[in-house]
């Protein structure tokens, strides 16, 4: 009889502890890759959503910072399941957008509780003054009839073991958005000097 009610009792607690976590499983997103980072008005990106307990039947809501912005937005069922396309419309604002959470859940209607820390960047590039060389992509401005590429790096930094060597080439990663200020003095205007 203590054999049989030993075997019940841990049969029970399998049980509910199976049924506990099954009931409050929510899905949990640990990561998102935008393919390619670096996309052109007009184009169209893939976005891949990976973590715990995600299903095609998945609703995704994103919060994100467009370019220059100071506040987060949120695009709520932004995608449905791990891997789908998107357009970037024209009027998208050029420059890097940052996706700093995700929200996962079951039904399309619920938008409550907290969002997963996840970090990923989009950059949007015009479709005019945007090169890809071997040591990256480069968005350059455009001057109508032209088009400037100012303030690239002729090579890396010479800091730390690279001072004192030979030049050692740059890599300029996804996309980089080029300052010319350091080249035309745009901090602010000197006062004029009295004598």
């Amino acid at each position: 009889m203590r054999t049989l009610l030993k075997y019940f009792i841990v049969a029970l607690a399998t049980f509910w502890s199976a049924v506990g976590s099954n009931v409050d499983a929510a899905p949990i997103v640990k990561e998102l890759k935008f393919e390619p980072s670096a996309v052109q008005v007009g184009g169209s990106l893939t976005a891949r959503f990976a973590g715990t307990d995600l299903t095609d039947d998945v609703y995704l809501d994103v919060r994100f910072r467009a370019p220059g912005g100071t506040s987060d937005q949120v695009a709520l069922n932004w995608q449905q399941g791990t891997s789908a396309s998107h357009a970037i419309a024209a009027g998208t604002g050029l420059g890097n957008w940052l996706v700093n959470g995700v929200r996962a859940y079951q039904n399309r209607d619920e938008h409550s509780g907290a969002f997963d820390a996840v970090a990923a960047n989009l950059a949007i590039v015009s479709t005019t003054c945007f090169i890809t060389t071997s040591a990256g992509s480069i968005q350059g401005l455009d001057l109508g009839e032209s088009c400037a590429f100012l303030g690239i790096p002729y090579s890396a930094a010479p800091l730390g073991n690279l001072r004192w060597n030979r030049r050692s080439r740059v890599r300029l990663g996804a996309l980089r958005f080029f300052s010319p200020c350091h080249l035309l003095r745009c901090a602010a205007p000197r006062a004029p000097k009295t004598a």
